[in-house]
């Protein structure tokens, strides 16, 4: 909390967030009568505005930046409202970072939610991000390509012992719960999975290809290695089952 920004970003959210900061902060020297308290939220991760982050977890294959793999740390709603109110309610003035326990990197996260990151060059991010548009992404601007390239994740330790504040949700059930109320639906099955990364790799350049099937089969492994993939001997619970009778042939008869 005591750092310093680095460099003055050139707009965006980053030089918002930094305009209203020393706003308040300058109001705090001229009323010290006034107890002030500033809250650092790295990324909340909720509905109806699931941002950029959220969006890239909607379809099956979502672009991420060749080479880098951020650190993601969430918080969930609810606990973002519940710090705001502890905030109000007599706990310690001063500036403090709000984020839920643990980190995730962004490709752990798309392959929670069942998806496939696929890796591309940062030039041709945006081109990509278009390709996938109709699937939930919108175009992302400077701000948003830093934060998909470098993260963002803080230190928590004034949260708990000084604001006295402990989130419910980690950042793992914050994602989750995202993915359950978003109703975000995982590629479930091998062989769906392979039919979508065929269609997409025919389409791609032959390194870009071998890219998306090298995640394809991280994908599956990791699915498989936490059950959720269902066994492909299994019937399916969404056919029905040959052996019950038809009711709509019943009620003909």
């Amino acid at each position: 909390e005591d750092m310093a920004a680095r460099r003055q970003p050139s707009g965006g959210i980053p030089l918002d967030h930094l305009s209203v900061e020393g706003y308040v902060r300058g109001m705090s020297r001229k009323r010290p009568d006034i107890e002030v308290t500033i809250l650092r939220i790295p990324a909340i991760l909720g509905l109806p505005e699931p941002t950029v982050f959220g969006e890239l977890l909607a379809p099956s294959i979502s672009p991420v930046l060749a080479g880098y793999d951020p650190r993601i740390q969430l918080l969930h709603p609810q606990d973002a409202l519940d710090a705001l109110l502890h905030a109000t309610m007599g706990a310690a003035p001063g500036t403090f970072n709000i984020a839920g326990e643990g980190i995730l990197t962004l490709t752990q996260a798309i392959r929670r939610a069942g998806h496939v990151p696929l890796p591309v060059p940062p030039q041709t991010f945006k081109l990509a991000v278009r390709l996938l548009s109709s699937q939930g992404l919108r175009d992302v601007g400077a701000s948003q390509l830093r934060y998909l390239r470098f993260g963002r994740a803080v230190d928590t330790t004034r949260m708990r012992e000084e604001f006295g504040f402990t989130p419910r949700y980690s950042t793992e059930e914050a994602l989750h719960a995202y993915l359950v109320d978003s109703g975000t639906e995982p590629l479930i099955t091998r062989a769906t999975l392979e039919r979508k990364t065929a269609k997409i790799a025919a389409m791609l350049p032959a390194p870009v290809a071998d890219r998306l099937r090298a995640g394809v089969d991280t994908t599956l492994c990791e699915l498989e290695a936490i059950g959720a993939l269902p066994d492909p001997n299994e019937p399916d619970p969404n056919e029905p089952d040959p052996n019950e009778p038809d009711p709509s042939k019943e009620e003909a008869l």
